[in-house]
């Protein structure tokens, strides 16, 4: 798909460079507001993006060493984090409240993501989560002097004590590993 639309792109381009007027080439001349500027790449609207990044192809991509070259891995790791508790609606609500103030509500919450209610397909949703959280392993594990301790650990853990989904299970157990 993605060869596809730099393909069309390189046509069009070559139609503009061999337009003429009256026999002579025609020269444009093009302003563009460049912090207005926006490339959509329609083959990558079903990529997870957290912070700017795409997950999916960070952690499959060709480049090996991507996780490596992070710029900023402690933002990318709080925003995978985030970005896992918020994909059930009513883990969204609780990531507001303090773990200290209102266990009982992460309690619930974990378990509403460990069984993959809330919004979306459930399929879906736990392919998001399975791809955040092998994206915090791996950020971690390449840059865990820069992220520093993980804040969430004991709702990842409620996760992992009441999911029933192995797959899930077993990619909360490599991040523990990671984390500990």
């Amino acid at each position: 798909a993605l060869a596809r639309e730099e393909a069309a792109l390189r046509s069009r381009r070559q139609q503009l460079l061999h337009q003429t007027v009256e026999g002579r080439p025609l020269v444009v001349m093009s302003a563009w507001n460049f912090s207005e500027f926006e490339v959509v790449y329609p083959s990558l609207q079903q990529h997870l993006c957290v912070g700017g990044i795409y997950v999916r192809l960070l952690l499959d991509g060709a480049d090996s060493a991507a996780v490596s070259k992070l710029p900023q891995p402690r933002e990318l790791f709080n925003s995978l984090h985030h970005h896992l508790l918020a994909s059930d609606s009513h883990l969204l609500a609780a990531t507001t409240q303090s773990a200290m103030q209102q266990p009982s509500i992460l309690g619930s919450t974990a378990v509403s993501i460990a069984e993959g209610r809330g919004g979306g397909s459930p399929q879906g949703t736990e392919e998001m989560q399975i791809l955040c959280i092998r994206a915090m392993a791996a950020v971690y594990h390449a840059h865990a002097g820069a992220v520093g301790p993980c804040e969430g650990l004991e709702h990842l853990l409620r996760i992992l004590d009441h999911t029933t989904r192995r797959p899930v299970r077993n990619h909360l157990l490599l991040l523990m590993a990671g984390l500990l």
